[in-house]
């Protein structure tokens, strides 16, 4: 996904057609490989675009709460993580957990990381032409299952391990006095499901604050506002997340979501649809 200090956007999650084979001296990959569905191809996408002699650092959870970023699939040992590297034909450096360590103060370990670091040998033309012959054939075969729109078969609330909780939109109307529970709106909502509400707004209110899920993490796509009929430009909130260039809410590092909407002071109602997705 495109945004601030992304150089390259893959345009296949494994086939990584625009990065050239044997590039990258160091290639380090933390905290994805738990959501990765696929991850035996991915370490034969690692290994291919690595240069002979060159480094990878992997780190994956071995532990932690489900969090579903659109999918979270796995846990990781050492001894897996081993597995996965000797799949693609790598070296194994060096691979550990850190079960219960606090490297800096309070530190949260529940995720208990597992590192690996591999090297990519100095193959011979053979050693080479083996590799490109198995990676093709292994890409090609599963050339049906990754076509896949990622993710997308598996984003039901039912196929959560835990119980979801109960979730909440809300809306804040500030006439002057601030952001209160006195002029808000709160509404039941479901995760994945089509959200499409028009609130009556109060006089002299001139911003909204609209947080799309009250207390947790999630990712607002296709965010529609108008207001008295006239579409507003999404450019014009502010947000305390982050905002892709394809229009893309993220709030991942924050629990309390919020996009704040200006108003015309003349404003009657204001209509809100998106598409919300809660993400722990």
């Amino acid at each position: 996904m495109s945004g601030k200090n992304v150089d390259i956007v893959l345009e296949e999650a494994y086939h990584w057609k625009n990065i050239k084979s044997k590039t990258f001296d160091c290639v380090v990959c933390g905290q994805m490989l738990e959501h990765d569905e696929f991850f035996w191809l991915t370490m034969l996408e690692i290994k291919r675009i690595m240069k002979h002699g060159g480094l990878c650092c992997i780190i994956a959870p071995s532990s932690g709460p489900e969090h579903r970023y659109p999918v979270d699939c796995y846990r990781y040992y050492p001894d897996g993580l081993r597995a996965a590297a000797r799949y693609a034909g790598l070296e194994v450096l060096e691979a550990f957990a850190q079960w219960n360590e606090s490297i800096y103060p309070d530190m949260n370990s529940e995720w208990r990381d597992c590192i690996l670091v591999c090297r990519r040998n100095n193959d011979n033309f053979w050693g080479d032409l083996k590799f490109s012959i198995r990676h093709w054939m292994l890409n090609v075969s599963s050339r049906s299952v990754c076509d896949n729109d990622y993710g997308n078969k598996y984003i039901q609330e039912t196929t959560w391990t835990s119980p979801l909780p109960e979730l909440s939109t809300a809306i804040y109307f500030n006439t002057g006095g601030g952001y209160n529970d006195e002029q808000m709106e709160r509404h039941k909502v479901k995760t994945y499901q089509h959200f499409n509400r028009r609130y009556q707004v109060p006089d002299g209110c001139q911003v909204v604050r609209y947080d799309p899920i009250e207390g947790h993490r999630c990712i607002v796509r296709n965010l529609i506002v108008l207001v008295s009929t006239e579409r507003l430009n999404n450019e014009e909130f502010k947000i305390n997340g982050e905002k892709t260039s394809t229009g893309v809410y993220l709030f991942m590092d924050t629990t309390k979501p919020r996009i704040f909407i200006p108003l015309m002071k003349s404003a009657e109602w204001i209509n809100i649809e998106a598409d919300i997705s809660f993400l722990g």
